[in-house]
């Protein structure tokens, strides 16, 4: 893909201004090691020669972090670091060989969750990065099997359920019986996009396109409020925030990336709202406005809609004018504002947003 900028002249400046702010902020911050590599690796290019010590520190120190790093998840887990050392390091296979082995072992007796997070789906996300390893095909084939396995098959389609003890304890009364989550962060659609990913083994291929109608099937006839609600149940109310981890945006851009163009006018209604209207409380990239301007972007890059690329510019705008996050972290802080904004003006694509699932096949 021909990645281009979306933003040029004062707003442009100001987003540079920004990136070397949070870049400063973030040299002696309290960052993961995995935040800390992928954020220096992609500002690099656009801070110059300024950045090269911290890009070789951080790099250096990402398998010294094999033995701090807990559970086994994309997301502060074992895939996480893998996906970071498989991305920005060449000549790691000896330790990648090893968490692959770790990470199918774990699969092949899977307890956990499903999604993109800390479940399943993200462990794929790994596996996909370490490219025709035969290690990480074998990974690959035991979790669409694990997928397929806990799937269930619905007259809407093909779904996963969240059992009770995976849901948040704040949410057991409302939902005794579990939950089907709508949100790419902890539901089917980063599901649908990490499966898109991959080689249409005839499995696959069911598994995709039966998630893609169970997750069509859950749209709100409501043009003014969000079209897919966050939890498909009758105990909730239909809502959803506008963001990457549950609501319109992420949605639709899951399933672009699984083919369906039929959706771009719900994701560009979504990314057209007042910010009042969209639930965005901060600046962060899981639910916030620089979330929305990435997100925008994305779209404005598979469709060549300018209209998407002016909702970029609008939401990068926004989320300059806005106060920094406390935090310093990739999915709730600076680190992944940072990486949005450098994205908004480089000539490279930033696919250190395959750890969202944003990124196209």
């Amino acid at each position: 893909m021909d990645w281009q900028p979306v933003l040029d002249g004062e707003l442009a400046d100001r987003a540079r201004i920004a990136v070397r702010e949070i870049a400063d902020g973030l040299a002696t911050a309290d960052i993961s090691p995995v935040d800390r590599a992928v954020f220096w690796a992609y500002v690099a290019p656009e801070l110059g020669d300024v950045a090269d010590p911290h890009v070789q520190s951080a790099v250096e120190q990402l398998p010294d972090a094999l033995s701090t790093v807990h559970g086994v998840g994309l997301y502060g887990g074992l895939a996480g670091l893998g996906w970071t050392l498989a991305h920005l390091i060449e000549g790691a296979d000896e330790i990648l060989e090893q968490i692959d082995a770790n990470l199918v072992e774990r699969v092949r007796q899977w307890t956990g969750h499903y999604d993109l997070i800390s479940g399943l789906a993200g462990l794929a996300v790994y596996f996909l990065e370490r490219g025709e390893a035969p290690s990480a095909v074998a990974g690959l084939d035991a979790i669409v099997a694990e997928l397929d396995r806990l799937a269930e098959r619905t007259p809407e389609g093909i779904t996963w359920h969240t059992p009770l003890a995976l849901v948040p304890d704040n949410d057991h009364v409302r939902y005794p019986s579990g939950w089907y989550n709508v949100g790419v962060a902890h539901g089917v659609p980063g599901v649908i996009a990490t499966l898109a990913r991959l080689s249409p083994t005839p499995k696959v291929v069911e598994l995709r396109d039966g998630a893609i109608a169970w997750v069509l099937a859950q749209r709100t006839a409501d043009p003014a409020r969000s079209r897919f609600p966050s939890i498909a149940s009758p105990r909730h109310d239909g809502t959803a925030r506008t963001a990457w981890c549950y609501g319109d945006p992420g949605v639709v851009l899951a399933l672009r990336n699984a083919g369906r163009a039929d959706v771009d006018a719900i994701a560009l209604a979504a990314l057209t709202r007042p910010l009042a209207e969209t639930g965005c409380t901060d600046g962060a990239l899981c639910h916030g406005t620089i979330g929305l301007a990435h997100i925008a972007n994305r779209m404005f890059h598979l469709t060549g809609d300018p209209a998407f690329r002016d909702a970029a510019r609008a939401w990068y705008a926004t989320t300059l004018d806005r106060a920094r996050p406390d935090s310093a972290s990739f999915l709730e802080g600076a680190a992944g504002i940072g990486l949005a904004l450098a994205a908004a003006t480089s000539t490279n694509e930033p696919l250190w947003d395959r750890l969202l699932a944003m990124a196209p096949p």
